[in-house]
Protein backbone atom coordinates (compact mmCIF):
# COMPACT_ATOMS: atom_id res chain seq x y z
CA UNK A 1 0.00 0.00 0.00
CA UNK A 2 1.71 3.24 -1.24
CA UNK A 3 2.20 5.54 1.95
CA UNK A 4 0.11 8.07 0.87
CA UNK A 5 -2.97 5.77 0.92
CA UNK A 6 -1.25 4.66 4.21
CA UNK A 7 -2.03 8.44 5.72
CA UNK A 8 -4.71 8.82 3.55
CA UNK A 9 -6.94 6.47 5.47
CA UNK A 10 -5.67 8.46 8.86
CA UNK A 11 -6.99 12.15 7.51
CA UNK A 12 -9.96 10.61 5.79
CA UNK A 13 -12.24 11.57 8.69
CA UNK A 14 -10.84 15.33 8.77
CA UNK A 15 -11.30 15.50 5.22
CA UNK A 16 -14.96 14.43 5.16
CA UNK A 17 -15.72 16.85 8.16
CA UNK A 18 -14.19 19.39 6.07
CA UNK A 19 -16.21 18.73 3.33
CA UNK A 20 -19.40 18.33 4.62
CA UNK A 21 -18.61 22.06 5.94
CA UNK A 22 -18.98 23.35 2.18
CA UNK A 23 -17.89 26.58 3.09
CA UNK A 24 -18.17 28.13 -0.21
CA UNK A 25 -22.26 27.57 -0.28
CA UNK A 26 -22.84 28.73 2.73
CA UNK A 27 -24.57 25.65 3.92
CA UNK A 28 -22.94 24.84 7.12
CA UNK A 29 -25.78 24.47 9.19
CA UNK A 30 -27.75 21.35 7.12
CA UNK A 31 -25.82 18.19 6.72
CA UNK A 32 -28.32 17.86 3.79
CA UNK A 33 -27.46 20.75 2.41
CA UNK A 34 -23.88 20.28 2.88
CA UNK A 35 -23.82 17.11 0.97
CA UNK A 36 -25.68 18.64 -2.13
CA UNK A 37 -23.65 21.67 -2.28
CA UNK A 38 -20.40 19.31 -2.23
CA UNK A 39 -22.16 17.62 -5.22
CA UNK A 40 -22.88 21.30 -6.45
CA UNK A 41 -19.51 22.04 -6.33
CA UNK A 42 -18.62 18.59 -7.89
CA UNK A 43 -20.83 18.59 -10.90
CA UNK A 44 -20.89 22.21 -11.51
CA UNK A 45 -18.27 23.80 -9.76
CA UNK A 46 -20.54 26.38 -7.64
CA UNK A 47 -18.11 30.07 -7.49
CA UNK A 48 -19.93 31.68 -5.11
CA UNK A 49 -17.99 34.10 -2.93
CA UNK A 50 -16.16 32.17 0.25
CA UNK A 51 -17.46 32.66 3.54
CA UNK A 52 -13.92 33.19 4.92
CA UNK A 53 -11.64 36.10 4.20
CA UNK A 54 -7.87 35.54 3.66
CA UNK A 55 -5.89 37.44 6.12
CA UNK A 56 -2.88 36.59 3.79
CA UNK A 57 -2.06 35.31 0.37
CA UNK A 58 0.84 34.16 -1.57
CA UNK A 59 1.04 33.41 -4.76
CA UNK A 60 2.89 33.81 -8.27
CA UNK A 61 5.51 31.49 -7.12
CA UNK A 62 6.43 27.43 -7.07
CA UNK A 63 4.25 26.20 -4.31
CA UNK A 64 4.73 22.66 -3.34
CA UNK A 65 1.95 21.02 -1.78
CA UNK A 66 4.25 17.73 -0.28
CA UNK A 67 0.42 15.78 -1.04
CA UNK A 68 0.12 12.86 -2.81
CA UNK A 69 3.55 10.27 -3.77
CA UNK A 70 4.42 12.66 -6.35
CA UNK A 71 5.11 16.71 -6.45
CA UNK A 72 1.88 18.46 -6.50
CA UNK A 73 2.03 22.89 -7.36
CA UNK A 74 -0.10 25.18 -6.15
CA UNK A 75 -0.51 28.74 -7.88
CA UNK A 76 -1.56 30.52 -4.67
CA UNK A 77 -1.87 29.74 -0.55
CA UNK A 78 -4.62 31.70 1.17
CA UNK A 79 -4.23 31.97 5.13
CA UNK A 80 -6.70 33.03 7.75
CA UNK A 81 -6.36 32.52 11.45
CA UNK A 82 -2.79 30.57 11.62
CA UNK A 83 -4.65 28.12 9.16
CA UNK A 84 -4.55 27.25 5.48
CA UNK A 85 -7.79 27.61 4.08
CA UNK A 86 -7.07 27.80 0.01
CA UNK A 87 -4.58 26.32 -1.94
CA UNK A 88 -4.74 25.72 -5.29
CA UNK A 89 -5.02 27.76 -9.09
CA UNK A 90 -5.04 31.55 -8.50
CA UNK A 91 -8.25 31.85 -9.44
CA UNK A 92 -9.73 29.59 -6.84
CA UNK A 93 -7.55 31.01 -4.27
CA UNK A 94 -8.09 35.01 -4.79
CA UNK A 95 -11.44 34.36 -4.53
CA UNK A 96 -10.84 34.77 -0.96
CA UNK A 97 -9.11 37.87 -1.32
CA UNK A 98 -10.85 41.29 -0.13
CA UNK A 99 -9.63 44.85 0.83
CA UNK A 100 -7.96 44.18 4.43
CA UNK A 101 -6.14 40.65 2.89
CA UNK A 102 -2.14 41.14 2.80
CA UNK A 103 -1.11 39.56 -0.58
CA UNK A 104 2.65 38.61 -1.13
CA UNK A 105 4.33 38.01 -4.68
CA UNK A 106 6.57 35.47 -4.66
CA UNK A 107 8.38 36.30 -7.48
CA UNK A 108 8.76 32.70 -8.96
CA UNK A 109 10.29 31.57 -5.82
CA UNK A 110 9.33 28.09 -4.26
CA UNK A 111 7.15 28.10 -1.71
CA UNK A 112 7.01 24.32 0.53
CA UNK A 113 5.67 23.36 4.27
CA UNK A 114 8.07 24.32 6.67
CA UNK A 115 10.73 21.53 8.05
CA UNK A 116 9.52 18.83 10.25
CA UNK A 117 12.75 18.15 12.34
CA UNK A 118 12.71 14.73 13.44
CA UNK A 119 16.02 14.52 15.57
CA UNK A 120 18.24 16.97 16.86
CA UNK A 121 18.91 18.64 20.26
CA UNK A 122 17.95 21.70 20.47
CA UNK A 123 18.91 22.58 23.74
CA UNK A 124 21.70 20.65 24.27
CA UNK A 125 23.01 22.81 21.51
CA UNK A 126 23.37 25.69 23.75
CA UNK A 127 25.73 23.63 25.97
CA UNK A 128 28.06 23.75 22.88
CA UNK A 129 26.98 27.34 21.03
CA UNK A 130 29.81 29.13 22.67
CA UNK A 131 32.48 26.20 23.22
CA UNK A 132 35.51 26.83 21.47
CA UNK A 133 35.11 25.00 17.73
CA UNK A 134 37.55 22.13 17.00
CA UNK A 135 35.33 20.67 13.70
CA UNK A 136 37.56 19.82 10.76
CA UNK A 137 36.85 21.00 7.20
CA UNK A 138 33.98 21.36 5.98
CA UNK A 139 32.27 22.31 8.95
CA UNK A 140 35.58 24.05 10.52
CA UNK A 141 39.06 24.48 9.84
CA UNK A 142 41.29 21.93 12.49
CA UNK A 143 43.08 19.68 10.23
CA UNK A 144 46.30 18.49 12.32
CA UNK A 145 46.81 17.53 16.35
CA UNK A 146 49.13 20.90 16.32
CA UNK A 147 46.57 23.00 15.12
CA UNK A 148 43.77 21.58 17.98
CA UNK A 149 46.15 22.06 20.99
CA UNK A 150 47.02 25.68 19.43
CA UNK A 151 43.68 26.35 19.54
CA UNK A 152 43.50 25.33 23.31
CA UNK A 153 46.26 27.20 24.36
CA UNK A 154 45.43 30.64 22.50
CA UNK A 155 41.85 30.19 24.27
CA UNK A 156 43.47 29.96 27.30
CA UNK A 157 46.11 32.44 26.84
CA UNK A 158 43.79 35.34 25.21
CA UNK A 159 40.30 34.69 27.96
CA UNK A 160 41.41 32.88 31.25
CA UNK A 161 38.29 30.72 31.32
CA UNK A 162 37.52 29.09 34.96
CA UNK A 163 36.49 26.00 32.55
CA UNK A 164 37.93 25.76 28.71
CA UNK A 165 35.43 23.66 27.28
CA UNK A 166 35.99 22.49 23.10
CA UNK A 167 33.77 20.66 21.44
CA UNK A 168 33.13 18.88 17.59
CA UNK A 169 36.73 17.46 17.16
CA UNK A 170 37.01 14.65 15.10
CA UNK A 171 40.35 11.89 15.17
CA UNK A 172 39.27 10.35 12.46
CA UNK A 173 39.59 13.50 9.94
CA UNK A 174 43.20 14.68 11.75
CA UNK A 175 46.03 14.23 10.05
CA UNK A 176 47.68 11.92 13.00
CA UNK A 177 44.30 10.11 12.88
CA UNK A 178 44.41 10.06 17.00
CA UNK A 179 43.02 11.27 20.06
CA UNK A 180 44.63 14.21 22.08
CA UNK A 181 45.93 12.81 25.19
CA UNK A 182 45.68 13.71 28.91
CA UNK A 183 49.25 14.29 28.56
CA UNK A 184 49.17 16.71 26.15
CA UNK A 185 46.35 18.55 27.55
CA UNK A 186 48.02 18.97 30.98
CA UNK A 187 51.39 20.56 29.08
CA UNK A 188 48.68 23.06 28.07
CA UNK A 189 47.14 23.86 31.87
CA UNK A 190 47.12 21.50 34.64
CA UNK A 191 45.65 24.54 36.57
CA UNK A 192 42.55 25.27 33.99
CA UNK A 193 40.27 21.89 33.70
CA UNK A 194 40.00 21.44 29.41
CA UNK A 195 37.10 19.23 28.53
CA UNK A 196 37.18 18.20 24.53
CA UNK A 197 33.91 16.76 23.24
CA UNK A 198 34.20 14.79 20.25
CA UNK A 199 32.02 15.37 17.58
CA UNK A 200 29.66 12.68 17.98
CA UNK A 201 28.83 14.18 21.46
CA UNK A 202 29.57 9.99 22.79
CA UNK A 203 33.16 10.20 24.04
CA UNK A 204 35.89 13.18 24.61
CA UNK A 205 38.88 13.69 26.57
CA UNK A 206 40.22 15.41 29.67
CA UNK A 207 42.92 17.12 31.50
CA UNK A 208 43.83 16.09 35.05
CA UNK A 209 42.54 18.80 36.89
CA UNK A 210 39.27 18.25 35.02
CA UNK A 211 39.14 14.21 36.30
CA UNK A 212 40.25 15.56 39.44
CA UNK A 213 37.24 17.94 39.38
CA UNK A 214 34.82 14.86 38.76
CA UNK A 215 36.46 12.34 41.44
CA UNK A 216 37.63 10.21 38.55
CA UNK A 217 41.32 10.30 40.88
CA UNK A 218 40.23 9.35 43.87
CA UNK A 219 41.04 6.04 44.64
CA UNK A 220 38.86 3.06 43.73
CA UNK A 221 36.81 5.55 41.18
CA UNK A 222 34.19 3.45 39.39
CA UNK A 223 33.31 3.73 35.60
CA UNK A 224 29.59 4.96 35.35
CA UNK A 225 26.86 2.39 34.46
CA UNK A 226 26.76 2.76 30.58
CA UNK A 227 29.87 4.50 30.35
CA UNK A 228 33.74 3.85 30.12
CA UNK A 229 36.98 5.93 31.08
CA UNK A 230 39.73 4.91 29.14
CA UNK A 231 43.13 3.36 30.87
CA UNK A 232 46.47 3.14 29.41
CA UNK A 233 48.72 0.00 29.32
CA UNK A 234 49.57 0.51 32.95
CA UNK A 235 45.85 1.07 33.53
CA UNK A 236 46.13 4.71 34.30
CA UNK A 237 43.32 7.26 32.77
CA UNK A 238 44.57 8.86 29.70
CA UNK A 239 41.93 11.20 29.23
CA UNK A 240 39.74 9.17 27.30
CA UNK A 241 35.78 9.40 28.43
CA UNK A 242 32.92 7.71 26.40
CA UNK A 243 28.98 7.06 26.26
CA UNK A 244 27.41 7.48 29.85
CA UNK A 245 30.51 9.01 31.20
CA UNK A 246 30.23 11.89 29.41
CA UNK A 247 27.78 13.34 31.83
CA UNK A 248 29.94 12.89 34.56
CA UNK A 249 31.23 16.09 33.44
CA UNK A 250 28.21 17.91 32.93
CA UNK A 251 28.31 19.62 36.92
CA UNK A 252 31.44 21.45 35.64
CA UNK A 253 30.55 22.55 32.05
CA UNK A 254 30.57 26.67 31.52
CA UNK A 255 26.47 26.09 30.82
CA UNK A 256 24.79 29.45 30.25
CA UNK A 257 22.44 30.64 33.26
CA UNK A 258 19.44 32.98 33.53
CA UNK A 259 19.12 35.30 31.07
CA UNK A 260 22.35 34.70 29.20
CA UNK A 261 20.79 30.90 28.78
CA UNK A 262 17.65 32.34 27.14
CA UNK A 263 19.91 34.45 24.58
CA UNK A 264 21.91 31.37 23.76
CA UNK A 265 18.57 29.68 23.30
CA UNK A 266 17.07 32.40 21.06
CA UNK A 267 19.94 32.94 19.11
CA UNK A 268 19.71 28.76 18.40
CA UNK A 269 16.00 29.19 17.68
CA UNK A 270 17.66 31.49 14.90
CA UNK A 271 19.66 28.67 13.38
CA UNK A 272 16.86 26.66 13.40
CA UNK A 273 14.31 28.87 11.32
CA UNK A 274 16.93 30.09 8.84
CA UNK A 275 17.42 26.58 8.27
CA UNK A 276 13.33 26.04 7.48
CA UNK A 277 12.55 24.18 10.24
CA UNK A 278 9.11 25.18 11.73
CA UNK A 279 9.22 22.26 14.27
CA UNK A 280 12.32 21.72 15.97
CA UNK A 281 13.17 18.92 18.30
CA UNK A 282 15.65 18.05 21.56
CA UNK A 283 16.18 14.64 21.31
CA UNK A 284 17.85 13.74 24.58
CA UNK A 285 16.74 16.45 27.33
CA UNK A 286 17.89 16.07 31.10
CA UNK A 287 16.34 18.30 33.75
CA UNK A 288 18.76 21.83 32.82
CA UNK A 289 17.76 21.67 29.52
CA UNK A 290 14.15 20.95 29.82
CA UNK A 291 13.52 24.03 32.15
CA UNK A 292 15.32 26.20 29.87
CA UNK A 293 12.96 25.19 27.14
CA UNK A 294 10.43 25.59 29.54
CA UNK A 295 11.17 28.95 30.90
CA UNK A 296 11.40 30.48 27.14
CA UNK A 297 7.69 28.57 26.73
CA UNK A 298 6.26 30.25 29.75
CA UNK A 299 7.67 33.15 28.45
CA UNK A 300 6.47 32.96 25.18
CA UNK A 301 10.11 33.03 23.30
CA UNK A 302 9.42 30.30 21.53
CA UNK A 303 8.61 31.05 17.87
CA UNK A 304 8.32 27.95 16.53
CA UNK A 305 7.35 24.49 17.75
CA UNK A 306 9.61 22.42 20.08
CA UNK A 307 9.22 18.85 20.94
CA UNK A 308 11.42 17.50 24.22
CA UNK A 309 12.34 13.77 24.60
CA UNK A 310 13.15 13.89 27.95
CA UNK A 311 16.13 11.37 29.15
CA UNK A 312 14.43 8.12 30.82
CA UNK A 313 16.15 8.22 33.91
CA UNK A 314 14.89 11.53 34.49
CA UNK A 315 11.30 11.39 33.15
CA UNK A 316 9.95 9.88 36.56
CA UNK A 317 11.31 12.63 38.62
CA UNK A 318 10.03 15.20 36.70
CA UNK A 319 6.91 14.34 35.71
CA UNK A 320 6.35 13.58 39.50
CA UNK A 321 7.58 17.57 40.01
CA UNK A 322 6.76 19.54 37.23
CA UNK A 323 2.71 17.30 35.92
CA UNK A 324 3.76 16.99 33.00
CA UNK A 325 1.87 16.98 29.80
CA UNK A 326 3.05 14.12 27.40
CA UNK A 327 2.01 14.90 24.15
CA UNK A 328 0.17 18.43 24.66
CA UNK A 329 1.66 21.68 23.27
CA UNK A 330 2.16 24.29 25.94
CA UNK A 331 3.33 27.49 24.55
CA UNK A 332 4.64 26.21 22.00
CA UNK A 333 6.83 23.21 23.98
CA UNK A 334 5.39 20.12 23.63
CA UNK A 335 7.26 16.69 25.86
CA UNK A 336 7.04 13.95 22.46
CA UNK A 337 7.89 11.23 25.49
CA UNK A 338 11.01 9.85 27.00
CA UNK A 339 14.82 8.88 24.97
CA UNK A 340 16.59 5.74 25.78
CA UNK A 341 20.22 6.19 24.92
CA UNK A 342 20.65 1.74 24.40
CA UNK A 343 23.94 2.21 22.31
CA UNK A 344 27.11 4.66 21.08
CA UNK A 345 27.92 5.47 17.87
CA UNK A 346 29.74 3.16 14.82
CA UNK A 347 32.56 5.56 13.64
CA UNK A 348 33.94 5.45 17.52
CA UNK A 349 32.84 1.59 17.40
CA UNK A 350 30.74 1.84 20.60
CA UNK A 351 27.53 0.88 18.29
CA UNK A 352 26.24 -2.83 19.44
CA UNK A 353 26.72 -5.11 16.82
CA UNK A 354 25.65 -8.81 16.40
CA UNK A 355 28.84 -9.02 13.86
CA UNK A 356 32.44 -8.03 14.53
CA UNK A 357 33.84 -4.60 13.75
CA UNK A 358 35.88 -5.01 10.55
CA UNK A 359 38.83 -3.74 12.23
CA UNK A 360 38.65 -4.44 16.14
CA UNK A 361 39.11 -1.50 18.53
CA UNK A 362 41.48 -2.54 21.83
CA UNK A 363 39.41 -0.89 24.45
CA UNK A 364 35.40 -1.73 23.69
CA UNK A 365 35.53 -5.27 22.19
CA UNK A 366 34.67 -6.40 18.82
CA UNK A 367 31.31 -5.73 19.09
CA UNK A 368 30.05 -2.61 21.03
CA UNK A 369 28.10 -3.31 23.75
CA UNK A 370 24.84 -1.59 25.05
CA UNK A 371 24.04 1.00 27.60
CA UNK A 372 21.93 -1.46 29.53
CA UNK A 373 21.83 -4.47 29.93
CA UNK A 374 18.45 -6.67 28.48
CA UNK A 375 15.79 -7.19 31.11
CA UNK A 376 16.90 -3.93 32.64
CA UNK A 377 15.97 -1.69 28.93
CA UNK A 378 13.00 -3.91 28.30
CA UNK A 379 11.25 -2.83 31.67
CA UNK A 380 11.61 0.91 30.38
CA UNK A 381 9.88 -0.29 26.84
CA UNK A 382 7.08 -2.11 28.95
CA UNK A 383 6.31 0.57 31.07
CA UNK A 384 6.45 3.39 28.84
CA UNK A 385 4.50 1.94 26.28
CA UNK A 386 1.96 0.75 29.36
CA UNK A 387 1.66 4.17 29.83
CA UNK A 388 1.40 5.90 26.87
CA UNK A 389 4.54 7.57 26.99
CA UNK A 390 6.16 7.37 23.02
CA UNK A 391 9.74 6.63 22.95
CA UNK A 392 12.52 7.07 20.97
CA UNK A 393 15.69 4.38 21.52
CA UNK A 394 19.44 5.61 19.78
CA UNK A 395 20.03 2.42 18.38
CA UNK A 396 22.65 2.49 15.98
CA UNK A 397 23.92 -1.42 15.87
CA UNK A 398 22.08 -3.91 14.98
CA UNK A 399 21.94 -5.31 18.32
CA UNK A 400 20.77 -2.46 19.71
CA UNK A 401 18.32 -2.48 17.22
CA UNK A 402 16.90 -5.99 18.19
CA UNK A 403 16.74 -5.38 21.42
CA UNK A 404 14.41 -3.19 20.90
CA UNK A 405 12.05 -4.76 18.38
CA UNK A 406 12.40 -7.83 20.70
CA UNK A 407 11.00 -5.23 24.00
CA UNK A 408 8.60 -3.70 21.77
CA UNK A 409 6.75 -6.69 20.53
CA UNK A 410 7.06 -8.40 24.11
CA UNK A 411 5.10 -5.00 25.38
CA UNK A 412 2.40 -5.41 22.61
CA UNK A 413 2.08 -9.12 23.52
CA UNK A 414 1.03 -8.02 27.16
CA UNK A 415 -0.88 -4.89 26.47
CA UNK A 416 -1.78 -4.77 23.02
CA UNK A 417 -0.87 -2.96 19.95
CA UNK A 418 -0.90 0.83 20.29
CA UNK A 419 -0.13 3.35 18.13
CA UNK A 420 2.26 5.10 19.92
CA UNK A 421 5.07 5.11 17.10
CA UNK A 422 8.09 4.17 19.01
CA UNK A 423 11.07 5.77 17.00
CA UNK A 424 14.51 4.01 16.27
CA UNK A 425 16.96 6.72 16.16
CA UNK A 426 20.06 6.88 13.22
CA UNK A 427 19.08 3.26 12.83
CA UNK A 428 22.30 2.91 11.29
CA UNK A 429 23.23 -0.72 11.15
CA UNK A 430 19.44 -1.87 10.68
CA UNK A 431 19.49 -5.07 8.69
CA UNK A 432 16.75 -6.03 5.73
CA UNK A 433 14.96 -8.65 8.40
CA UNK A 434 14.89 -5.78 11.10
CA UNK A 435 13.20 -3.81 8.83
CA UNK A 436 10.29 -6.50 8.09
CA UNK A 437 9.83 -6.16 11.79
CA UNK A 438 9.60 -2.73 12.03
CA UNK A 439 6.82 -2.54 9.42
CA UNK A 440 4.74 -5.33 11.86
CA UNK A 441 5.14 -3.13 14.49
CA UNK A 442 4.80 0.53 12.91
CA UNK A 443 8.08 1.69 14.11
CA UNK A 444 9.53 5.17 13.17
CA UNK A 445 13.08 4.33 12.04
CA UNK A 446 14.84 8.12 11.60
CA UNK A 447 17.88 7.53 9.57
CA UNK A 448 20.85 9.60 9.51
CA UNK A 449 21.95 9.59 5.95
CA UNK A 450 24.94 11.85 5.82
CA UNK A 451 27.17 9.43 7.74
CA UNK A 452 28.07 8.16 4.19
CA UNK A 453 29.55 11.54 3.17
CA UNK A 454 30.93 12.48 6.68
CA UNK A 455 32.32 8.76 7.92
CA UNK A 456 31.74 6.23 4.86
CA UNK A 457 34.84 6.29 3.96
CA UNK A 458 35.56 5.39 7.45
CA UNK A 459 33.07 2.91 7.51
CA UNK A 460 34.27 0.95 4.98
CA UNK A 461 37.69 0.53 5.78
CA UNK A 462 37.57 0.11 9.58
CA UNK A 463 34.15 0.30 10.91
CA UNK A 464 31.84 -2.67 8.86
CA UNK A 465 34.21 -3.13 5.67
CA UNK A 466 32.53 -2.52 2.50
CA UNK A 467 29.34 -4.82 1.97
CA UNK A 468 27.88 -4.27 5.49
CA UNK A 469 28.82 -0.25 5.31
CA UNK A 470 26.79 -0.22 1.70
CA UNK A 471 23.83 -0.84 3.86
CA UNK A 472 23.91 1.67 6.49
CA UNK A 473 20.88 3.89 6.47
CA UNK A 474 18.46 1.90 4.19
CA UNK A 475 16.17 4.35 3.08
CA UNK A 476 15.31 2.39 -0.45
CA UNK A 477 14.45 -0.86 1.17
CA UNK A 478 12.42 1.24 4.26
CA UNK A 479 10.70 3.06 1.25
CA UNK A 480 10.16 -0.32 -1.02
CA UNK A 481 8.40 -1.37 2.75
CA UNK A 482 5.67 1.04 2.83
CA UNK A 483 7.57 2.37 6.19
CA UNK A 484 7.31 6.17 6.94
CA UNK A 485 10.66 6.90 8.11
CA UNK A 486 12.67 10.35 9.16
CA UNK A 487 15.93 11.76 7.98
CA UNK A 488 17.89 13.78 10.31
CA UNK A 489 21.35 15.71 10.94
CA UNK A 490 21.46 15.12 14.75
CA UNK A 491 22.68 18.83 14.93
CA UNK A 492 24.77 19.46 16.43
CA UNK A 493 26.59 16.50 15.49
CA UNK A 494 26.57 17.98 11.99
CA UNK A 495 25.30 21.38 10.93
CA UNK A 496 21.49 22.09 10.90
CA UNK A 497 20.88 21.85 7.13
CA UNK A 498 18.23 19.34 6.05
CA UNK A 499 18.85 19.91 2.25
CA UNK A 500 22.57 18.95 2.67
CA UNK A 501 21.03 15.92 4.68
CA UNK A 502 18.45 15.24 1.35
CA UNK A 503 21.31 15.93 -0.84
CA UNK A 504 23.58 12.93 1.26
CA UNK A 505 20.19 10.41 0.83
CA UNK A 506 20.31 10.87 -2.94
CA UNK A 507 24.27 11.00 -3.79
CA UNK A 508 25.09 8.75 -0.94
CA UNK A 509 28.56 10.06 -1.89
CA UNK A 510 31.73 9.49 0.50
CA UNK A 511 34.33 12.57 0.88
CA UNK A 512 36.54 10.35 -1.61
CA UNK A 513 33.37 10.01 -3.77
CA UNK A 514 32.63 6.68 -3.57
CA UNK A 515 29.32 5.29 -4.21
CA UNK A 516 28.22 3.87 -0.47
CA UNK A 517 25.26 1.57 -1.41
CA UNK A 518 23.89 3.02 -4.72
CA UNK A 519 20.69 0.49 -3.89
CA UNK A 520 20.03 2.79 -1.43
CA UNK A 521 19.76 5.86 -2.83
CA UNK A 522 16.14 8.01 -2.77
CA UNK A 523 14.71 10.86 -5.39
CA UNK A 524 14.71 14.03 -3.96
CA UNK A 525 11.27 14.07 -3.77
CA UNK A 526 11.25 11.14 -0.90
CA UNK A 527 13.68 13.46 1.12
CA UNK A 528 11.25 15.98 1.08
CA UNK A 529 8.55 13.48 2.59
CA UNK A 530 11.41 12.69 5.22
CA UNK A 531 11.89 16.06 6.14
CA UNK A 532 8.17 17.62 6.02
CA UNK A 533 4.62 15.22 6.27
CA UNK A 534 6.87 12.05 7.69
CA UNK A 535 8.60 14.43 10.04
CA UNK A 536 4.96 15.22 11.34
CA UNK A 537 3.75 12.01 11.12
CA UNK A 538 6.31 11.05 14.05
CA UNK A 539 4.77 13.56 16.29
CA UNK A 540 1.04 12.38 15.00
CA UNK A 541 0.92 15.58 13.37
CA UNK A 542 0.57 14.91 10.03
CA UNK A 543 -3.18 16.43 10.28
CA UNK A 544 -1.87 19.42 11.52
CA UNK A 545 1.25 19.55 9.47
CA UNK A 546 3.76 18.84 6.82
CA UNK A 547 1.56 19.36 3.50
CA UNK A 548 -0.20 22.88 2.14
CA UNK A 549 -4.05 21.26 2.66
CA UNK A 550 -6.97 23.73 4.00
CA UNK A 551 -7.02 22.74 7.19
CA UNK A 552 -3.35 22.21 8.33
CA UNK A 553 -1.21 24.84 9.95
CA UNK A 554 0.43 27.72 7.96
CA UNK A 555 3.85 26.74 8.49
CA UNK A 556 6.03 27.51 5.33
CA UNK A 557 9.47 28.91 4.05
CA UNK A 558 10.37 30.44 0.72
CA UNK A 559 13.51 29.08 -0.66
CA UNK A 560 15.69 31.09 -3.27
CA UNK A 561 15.47 27.58 -5.60
CA UNK A 562 13.17 24.61 -6.16
CA UNK A 563 15.23 21.53 -4.53
CA UNK A 564 12.75 19.40 -7.42
CA UNK A 565 15.05 21.58 -10.30
CA UNK A 566 18.48 22.46 -8.90
CA UNK A 567 21.58 19.91 -9.92
CA UNK A 568 21.76 17.35 -6.67
CA UNK A 569 25.24 19.09 -6.25
CA UNK A 570 23.29 22.31 -5.40
CA UNK A 571 20.83 20.55 -2.86
CA UNK A 572 23.23 21.90 0.26
CA UNK A 573 23.64 25.26 -1.37
CA UNK A 574 19.79 25.91 -1.15
CA UNK A 575 18.78 28.66 1.00
CA UNK A 576 15.95 29.67 3.45
CA UNK A 577 14.70 33.02 2.37
CA UNK A 578 11.82 33.17 4.75
CA UNK A 579 10.69 31.07 7.32
CA UNK A 580 6.46 31.32 8.35
CA UNK A 581 5.07 30.01 11.47
CA UNK A 582 1.11 29.75 11.34
CA UNK A 583 0.85 32.45 8.96
CA UNK A 584 3.20 35.03 10.91
CA UNK A 585 6.98 35.81 9.02
CA UNK A 586 9.34 34.70 12.12
CA UNK A 587 12.34 34.86 10.14
CA UNK A 588 13.09 36.84 7.02
CA UNK A 589 17.20 36.34 5.47
CA UNK A 590 18.84 39.71 5.13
Amino acid sequence: MAISVILAKQTQKQQQNDATACLSCKMKSNYLLSALCLSCLILFGCQSAPTEVADTIWHNGEILTMEGDSPEWAEAVAVKDAKIIAAGSWSEVKRYKSKQTVVNDLQGKTMMPGLVDSHSHLAVMALLWRSVNLAPPPVGDVTNMQELLNKIRNEINSTQPKVLFASQYDELLLEEKRHPTRAELDAISTDIPIILLHTTVHMGVANSKALEMVGMLKAGAQDPPGGKFGRDASGQLNGIFEEQAVFSFVPILPIPKGPDAIQVLQEILEYYMSNGFTTAQEGHAQKGNYLLLKKAADEGLLPIDVVAYLKWREFGDLNKEYDLQVGKYVNRLKVGGVKITQDGSPQIKTAYLSQPFHICPPHVGCSGYSIMPYDEFSKYIKAFHENNVQTIVHCNGDSAIGMMIRAVREAELNKGKRDLRFSIVHAQTIRQDQLDAVKELNLYPTFFPSHTYYWGDWHRESVLGEERAKQISPLKSALDRGIIFGIHTDAPVIPLNQFDAIQRSVLRQTRSGFVLGEKERIDVYTGLKASTIWGAYMYHEENKKGSIRPGKLADLIILDKNPLKVPIAELKDILVLETIKEGKTVYRRK
